[in-house]
């Protein structure tokens, strides 16, 4: 599990359809679990994460629709993990609309975001991946900078 070189953020995964990135998650992220950060951590992926990941967050009432612009990104998930240059920050919890210590936000190539939930030292789960809009680029970058030292692990 050695860490690669960290990619550039301009490439962009072009498949044909939804069932391709489903298949790229799974044979890059699921199959190749734990994925190793930059700083040691073995991050682990479910094969249910690529429902979250492909899909973004619907309006009320409506339901996840397929979003390519998170699909075609599939590939920084790994690259942001594995970059040292990313700013790491103690997620948010938002039903007790407090920060949450056992969550990491990387946020790389400006707005992109990767969250994982610490589960033991060194050790965590991939939650999601997604492109932060304005509002919530500011509120996470509001949080405490991450560090292993506060972590708690769940």
């Amino acid at each position: 599990m050695a860490v690669g070189k960290p990619m550039r953020y301009k490439t962009f995964l072009q498949l044909r359809d939804e069932q391709e990135y489903r298949d790229h998650f799974k044979q890059h992220y699921v199959l190749s679990s734990p994925i190793l950060t930059f700083d040691s951590i073995a991050v682990s992926f479910k094969l249910t994460h690529h429902i979250e990941i492909l899909r973004k967050e619907p309006a009320p009432g409506q339901l996840r629709a397929f979003c390519p612009q998170r699909a075609e990104r599939l590939d920084w998930i790994k690259a942001g993990l594995q970059d040292p240059n990313a700013n790491l920050y103690f997620g948010y919890d938002r039903k007790r609309k407090t920060v949450d210590y056992n969550r990491r936000v990387a946020i790389v190539a400006a707005n992109y975001a990767i969250i994982i939930r610490m589960t033991a030292q060194k050790t965590a789960e991939f939650v999601t991946a997604y492109i932060m809009d304005e509002r919530s680029l500011k509120l996470a970058t509001r949080h405490p900078d991450w560090n292993e030292t506060d972590c708690v692990w769940s």
